[in-house]
C-alpha cells in the first residue's frame, strides 16, 4: 500500500510539473543505503 500512496504522490507531481530530476549517484546518496549497496547499484552498468 505504501508503493501505491508513493506512486500517486509521484504522478500528481509529474502532473503538475513538480518533480524532481537527479543523477544517479544523486539518489543512490539520498536513499540512506548502507554504503556496501550504494557500491552495488554503483557498479551496474549504465544503460543510456
Amino acid at each position: 500500500m505504501r508503493h501505491a500512496a508513493l506512486h500517486a504522490r509521484f504522478l500528481r507531481a509529474k502532473a503538475a510539473d513538480e518533480t524532481e530530476r537527479f543523477t544517479v549517484d544523486e539518489f543512490i546518496e539520498r536513499t540512506g543505503l548502507p554504503e556496501e549497496v550504494k557500491r552495488e547499484l554503483r557498479s551496474i552498468p549504465e544503460t543510456r
